[in-house]
């Protein structure tokens, strides 16, 4: 199949914490809260600095892995792209379609203020899901892109007969 939308991975927090605010306000955030409101950086560089300043005793490796997500969360992740969310709280896959430009929100959930609003389409068990496609949603990363298995995200939203759990 053709892949015709980017997937991305996201992650709710090292413990899941942001799980219930995906949930009940429909959207995907990524931390980082103390680098404040992301939208006046246009550049890699611009996210770089932002971090270093922010965040002094970070390794440069860090830095890199960190703007990188927060640039791709700004930048690059667009309206109509995919967005698979493992739960932590329970062993379903959450599928969903991005509706939002970037927007900076720290009264929904102080702890994560950076956000795109999300349309949540299917729920599936994680058994619907191959090893592979498992392994690669499993990045350590909080926001990443979803190459190698993709496509098998992609053509679970549209095989009906998969049981879902309506919102």
């Amino acid at each position: 199949m053709a892949q015709e939308r980017t997937v991305w991975g996201m992650h709710a927090g090292k413990t899941g914490d942001a799980e219930t605010l995906f949930e009940r306000q429909g959207v995907i955030a990524i931390g980082w809260k103390d680098v404040g409101d992301l939208s006046p950086l246009k550049t890699r560089d611009d996210f770089k600095g932002a971090v270093a300043r922010t965040y002094p005793d970070k390794k440069p490796g860090a830095i890199r892995n960190n703007a990188g997500q927060l640039y791709r969360f700004v930048h690059e992740l667009a309206v109509r792209d995919v967005v698979v969310f493992p739960l932590k709280r329970e062993r379903e896959i959450w599928l969903g379609e991005v509706t939002g430009a970037y927007e900076y929100n720290a009264k929904l959930d102080p702890g994560y203020p950076n956000l795109r609003r999300v349309k949540w389409l299917k729920r599936l068990p994680r058994t619907k899901f191959s090893q592979g496609a498992l392994y690669e949603i499993g990045s350590a990363m909080s926001f990443f892109q979803v190459k190698n298995y993709a496509d098998e995200f992609l053509l679970s939203l549209i095989h009906i007969s998969e049981p879902t759990r309506p919102y």
